[in-house]
């Protein structure tokens, strides 16, 4: 107990004392009853406020936000690279992935339809160029060009589905292009 309520307190005892306890013994209830129904409320209030802001569907209230978990799951799927050519790539598909918002598994679709994740050269997995594959001198400038070219060309021009990006990308009818690219990517 704090100083102040053992001296209210104290008081009170010497006024029961004094004869006038049925008085004061009144007034000290009633101020119990008071304090208890302030603390009541303020308890009330705040469960309240707290209670809708943290629903056990909430993953902010755990401390981990919708982006952290795609993150996560960006990463998840680009284990199918480990132990392939295109291993030290990862890093280089997620900042391209999150700059120019193409989803992760776009990238391994393509470089599973143009290469299957192994046969390429120059960091090309994706088979970008016109006359041949061009060649690029990082996994981060191949990245970064191959999202630039989705992004711009394909995706924000409504070829929002391996069929629709096929004709143009492939420049022929090719099933199993769709096929491959559909086993990471189904928007």
């Amino acid at each position: 107990m704090n100083r102040l309520t053992v001296t209210a307190l104290k008081k009170e005892v010497r006024k029961m004392t004094n004869h006038s306890y049925i008085l004061s013994a009144g007034n000290f209830l009633l101020s119990l009853l008071i304090l208890g129904g302030v603390s009541i409320i303020i308890f009330t209030v705040t469960l309240l406020l707290f209670s809708t802001k943290f629903t056990p569907l909430d993953i902010s209230a755990i401390g981990h936000s919708q982006k952290y978990l795609e993150k996560q799951s960006d990463i998840s799927k680009l284990k199918v690279l480990n132990g392939t050519p295109m291993e030290n790539a990862k890093n280089a598909i997620l900042k391209a992935s999150k700059h120019y918002d193409v989803p992760v598994d776009l990238f391994l679709g393509i470089a599973t339809a143009e290469a299957s994740l192994t046969r390429f050269k120059g960091y090309n997995p994706w088979g970008i160029g016109n006359n041949g594959p061009v060649t690029y001198d990082s996994w981060s400038h191949s990245a970064d060009s191959f999202a630039h070219l989705l992004r711009y060309y394909y995706l924000d021009e409504g070829y929002d589905t391996p069929e629709k990006i096929m004709p143009k990308y492939v420049g022929w009818q090719n099933e199993a292009w769709i096929k491959n690219v559909r086993q990471y990517w189904s928007p």
